[in-house]
This record gives C-alpha cells, structure tokens and sequence, in this order.
C-alpha cells in the first residue's frame, strides 16, 4: 500500500528506519491508515497480525496545496467536524501536535 503523509527527522529514530504510531487509522487518515502497510502474516497459533514492523520506501512528493487548522477547546468534536473534508482530497491527515 502506500500513505502520503507529512514527515520529519528525528534522533530518537535510528538511520534507515521510519515510525507511524500503529493506531493511525481512518480517524487521522484517508482510507485504511497505517494498516495500508502492515503485512497480511499473521502468528499462526494467536492469529495476532503482524502490525509492528514492514518494509517502507520513502519518497519526497510536492502536493498543489496544503491545510493548516490549528484546533483548539473540544479536540474531539473538532476532529469529527473535520473528518468529512477528508473525502474531498486525494490525500489528507489530521496530525495532532
């Protein structure tokens, strides 16, 4: 699968690797969230899915546009106010900070 999402270095992040919190789903993304990457492998005794680790390539893409809003007071009903604007972009994300 594949996500276009905002990124930055960090430190804590050893060279060669990439972090996405696993519980980024349709709440904060379009589509499947970061499950759109994870590996359909699954333990075969606990059918526990392998979520945790996947290869990744990462690539630099420019977008035409871009928006900012800076949310404040009812965090949550913020979100789902903003939410449905998700369905008229190619690409979207909450980012909460």
């Amino acid at each position: 699968g594949s996500l276009i999402l905002p990124v930055q270095s960090d430190e804590s992040v050893r060279p060669g690797q990439a972090w996405l919190p696993m519980h980024w789903g349709d709440r904060f993304l379009k589509g499947l969230g970061t499950n759109v990457l994870t590996q359909p492998a699954f333990d075969p005794l606990s059918k526990q899915p392998e979520l945790k680790h996947a290869g990744v390539e990462v690539d630099k893409v420019e977008l035409p546009w871009q928006l900012f809003a800076l949310v404040e007071g009812e965090v949550q009903s913020r979100f789902e106010a903003l939410r449905p604007l998700f369905e008229e972009f190619a690409y979207a994300n909450l980012t909460p900070t």
